[in-house]
């Protein structure tokens, strides 16, 4: 059984054990039988009774001081933990019978598997950890890598134009061609001898 409020703005509801529901009129409190009704009715869960609040209100200094410092954003909405890197886009949510946190990251392209993905547009991620701010140290080591790995492929894609500028004058001739052919067959008859 989840509780919300007619009159209310934000269109939050609480879970029983949360002390805010206790809080609202008789007059204007409605009750649904499921979080999934609840949430037709365009509804979401309060930040305050949500697993992942409790999460980030224990971590909450360290999150912000790591947040600040690496460029994130965060938001907590309807119980799941949405992250905004300069890159990427992220979601941390809390599922299963012994509550754990997984990551799920943003897909950049349409994937014909997007259909299979518990969160959609969303792929999970295989890493695993206890903490949130693991998971923000995580998605910035990730970000780092790619942005790495892109510039090593500008990189070398740069340096290929560079070769072919440099050479394109050898490979236009056959001269050189020759050349190269009559160096090999001295070296053959030197080592014959």
């Amino acid at each position: 059984m989840v509780y919300a409020s007619i009159k209310s703005r934000e269109k939050v509801f609480h879970l029983p054990h949360c002390k805010i529901h206790t809080r609202i009129n008789r007059d204007y409190r409605i009750s649904f039988d499921t979080l999934a009704q609840a949430r037709a009715a365009g509804y979401r869960m309060c930040n305050c009774c949500s697993s992942m609040g409790m999460r980030l209100r224990k971590e909450q200094a360290a999150i912000d001081a790591y947040c600040e410092k690496n460029d994130l954003r965060y938001l907590l909405w309807d119980g799941d933990l949405l992250i905004k890197a300069p890159n990427s886009d992220w979601k941390i949510i809390i599922n299963g019978r012994n509550k754990k946190m997984f990551l799920y990251h943003k897909n950049t392209f349409r994937s014909p598997n997007d259909h299979e993905s518990l969160i959609p547009g969303y792929h999970s991620q295989a890493a695993r950890h206890e903490t949130i701010l693991g998971y923000l140290q995580y998605i910035v080591a990730h970000d780092d890598f790619r942005q790495k790995e892109a510039q090593a492929k500008e990189r070398k894609r740069n340096s290929k134009r560079d070769l072919r500028r440099n050479t394109n004058y050898i490979q236009r001739g056959k001269t050189n061609r020759k050349y190269s052919a009559n160096q090999l067959y001295s070296i053959l008859d030197s080592l014959s001898l």
